[in-house]
C-alpha cells in the first residue's frame, strides 16, 4: 500500500467512494486495512456515487445504498477513525465526477489549509 506524503498539522480524511450497489465483504475490508494502515485518519467518509459517469445506474435507489452502508459500517463505529456515510453527491448535479466532489467537500468544511484527503481506491 503506498504511504502518501502526510502533514502533521493537517487532518487526514480518507475518502472512499463507489456505487456500493451492493456493499460486500470486500468494501469492508478494504475499509478495515485502510485504519488499521493510517492510524492519524481522523475520519474516513463513504461516499456512494449518486450518479455514475462511467457505467449503467446502480440497480439499487441512493437511499437504499446508503442505509446499506451504514448497516454494513456500524460494526467499525467502535474504532479510533469516524467513519461517516456522505450524501455529499445527492446534492450536486450532473456526472458524479471526483473532482467536484472533492470540491465541494472542500466547500463545506474540510478546507484544504486544515485538512488533507487520501483516496480510497480499490
Amino acid at each position: 500500500m503506498h504511504k502518501p506524503d502526510l502533514k502533521a498539522d493537517k487532518e487526514l480524511v480518507a475518502i472512499f467512494g463507489g456505487t456500493f450497489d451492493p456493499p460486500h465483504r470486500g468494501h469492508s475490508h478494504v475499509v478495515y486495512n485502510t485504519i488499521e494502515q493510517f492510524l492519524n485518519i481522523s475520519e474516513l467518509l463513504l461516499i456512494p456515487c449518486f450518479t455514475p459517469p462511467h457505467r449503467a445506474l446502480p440497480t439499487a435507489a441512493y437511499d437504499a445504498r446508503c442505509a446499506m452502508l451504514n448497516s454494513c459500517f456500524r460494526p467499525f463505529w467502535g474504532l479510533n477513525t469516524a467513519i461517516t456515510v456522505s450524501t455529499i453527491e445527492s446534492t450536486l448535479s450532473g456526472p458524479s465526477y471526483t473532482v467536484h466532489t472533492l470540491e465541494a467537500l472542500r466547500a463545506i468544511g474540510y478546507p484544504e489549509h486544515t485538512h488533507q484527503f487520501i483516496l480510497i481506491l480499490g
